[in-house]
């Protein structure tokens, strides 16, 4: 389902992050960031977690 397959995503950016040597503090922040960089629509944001997928990961952000 859609669910397990977002679910599996994330922990995939999850831990390319991690050996990347970042560490994202909410897991809720893995998965917002997985479900938008997977549909590739933008996040408008203020939190310093998801720049690291801006970074790294590919997530298209607008910072607030």
């Amino acid at each position: 389902t859609a669910g397990v397959d977002i679910a599996l995503t994330a922990a995939q950016h999850y831990r390319s992050l991690r050996a990347q040597g970042v560490t994202v503090r909410s897991s809720i922040d893995v998965l917002v960031a997985a479900f938008c960089i997977d549909n590739d629509y933008a996040l408008l944001h203020r939190d310093r977690d998801f720049s690291a997928f801006e970074e790294l990961r590919g997530l298209r952000g607008w910072r607030h």
